[in-house]
C-alpha cells in the first residue's frame, strides 16, 4: 500500500539526453497513470506546471550520449525539477527525496525547495534529507530532525549565529539571479522541431558507417579473384568473413545495455515495468537496426563479389 501511494526521487538525475522534457514525462505518465493518452497529457501539463517547467517543455533534457556526443539541454536545477515532476506524475500522497539540492547553486537550490514546498502545501507528505541548508531554505520546512552519524541530535548547539537582514547567501543568490537573467536574454532560440526528433544520431550513423566500411573492406580484399579451385577457396573465405561479421555485429549493441543500465536499475524501484519487458523492448529495437545494417553489408559485398559467387565450377 505504501509503495503504491508513494514515490522516491533519488539524488541523481537519470534521463535520456535526446528526449524533451514533455517526452520524458509522457513516458513516466504512460507507466504510472491509467486512462487515455488525452487524459494523460493533461496530467503531464499539470505536473510540468507544478514544477515550473512549462516554458522548457519542448527543450531537450541534454547530457552525454553513448559515444561521447553531448547534447545541449536544460540546466541542472531544471533537471532536478524534472525528476520531481516524473515522481509526482502518478499523484502520490507520500514523497521521499534524497538530497534534492546537492550539486545545485544557491538560486537553483532555493527554486527546487520552493517547488517542493508548494507540493506540501497541496496536502502531500514530503520527507527529504538535506545537507547544510541555507537560511531561506531552512524556513521552508515544517519539521526538522537533525541527525549525526545516523542518530537524532537531542541537545542544543553550544553557540548560535546572530540574525541579519541580508546575509552573504542572499547576496550570492541575488548575483546568481542577475547572471541567470543575462543568460536568458542572450540565449539563442529553441532548436527546430527536426532537431528535437533526433535521438542518438551519432550512434545510429556510427553503426551504419561501420557496416559500410567493413563491407567495402571485405569486398576490396576479395575483389576479382582468380578462377578455378583457388577462386573457389577465396569465395569460401569471403563467405566466412561475411558470416563472421554478421555474427559479431549485434555484439556492438552491448554498449547500449551498459549505458542504459542506470535507467533500468533506478526505474524498478518504483516499479514501472518488469525485467522481461525491458529486455524485450530494447532487444527488439536493436535487432531491427542490426538486421538493416546486415542487409546493407550483404548488398555491398554482393556488389563486389556477385560475379565470383555465380562462376561455374568444374566437376
Amino acid at each position: 500500500m505504501i509503495v503504491a501511494e508513494s514515490t522516491y526521487i533519488s539524488q541523481e538525475d537519470h534521463f535520456l539526453p535526446s528526449m524533451t522534457c514533455f517526452e520524458t514525462l509522457r513516458v513516466a505518465a504512460a507507466l504510472k497513470v491509467k486512462g487515455s493518452p488525452r487524459s494523460r497529457e493533461g496530467v503531464i501539463e499539470q505536473s510540468l506546471g507544478a514544477v515550473g517547467l512549462l516554458k522548457v517543455a519542448d527543450s531537450q533534457v541534454g547530457g552525454l550520449l553513448p559515444g561521447g556526443l553531448r547534447v545541449r539541454g536544460i540546466s541542472g536545477g531544471e533537471k532536478r525539477r524534472l525528476s520531481i515532476a516524473c515522481g509526482i506524475v502518478g499523484a502520490p500522497e507520500l514523497i521521499f527525496l534524497d538530497e534534492p539540492t546537492s550539486g545545485l547553486d544557491t538560486s537553483s537550490a532555493l527554486t527546487v525547495m520552493q517547488c517542493i514546498r508548494s507540493l506540501a502545501d497541496e496536502g502531500r507528505i514530503v520527507l527529504s534529507s538535506i545537507h547544510q541548508p541555507r537560511a531561506r531554505i531552512w524556513e521552508l520546512f515544517d519539521s526538522v530532525v537533525v541527525l549525526a552519524e545516523g542518530l537524532p541530535v537531542e541537545k542544543k548547539a553550544d553557540e548560535a549565529c546572530g540574525g541579519g537582514s541580508l546575509s552573504s547567501e542572499d547576496i550570492i543568490m541575488m548575483a546568481t539571479k542577475l547572471s541567470e537573467s543575462y543568460k536568458t536574454m542572450v540565449q539563442p532560440p529553441a532548436p527546430a522541431e527536426k532537431g528535437l526528433s533526433q535521438r542518438n544520431p551519432a550512434n545510429a550513423a556510427g553503426r551504419t558507417v561501420m557496416a559500410v566500411g567493413l563491407a567495402v573492406l571485405v569486398g576490396a580484399v576479395f575483389f576479382r579473384q582468380p578462377s578455378g579451385d583457388e577462386g573457389v577457396r577465396q569465395d569460401v573465405a569471403a563467405l566466412f568473413f561475411v558470416a563472421l561479421l554478421l555474427t559479431l555485429m549485434p555484439y556492438t549493441y552491448m554498449s547500449m545495455f551498459v549505458a542504459d543500465r542506470v535507467f533500468f536499475q533506478e526505474d524498478p524501484l518504483q516499479p514501472l515495468y518488469s525485467t522481461p519487458a525491458y529486455y524485450a523492448s530494447v532487444s527488439g529495437i536493436n535487432a531491427l537496426v542490426s538486421t538493416l545494417n546486415g542487409i546493407l553489408l550483404m548488398l555491398i559485398v554482393y556488389g563486389f563479389l556477385g560475379e565470383c559467387f555465380s562462376r561455374p565450377v568444374a566437376a
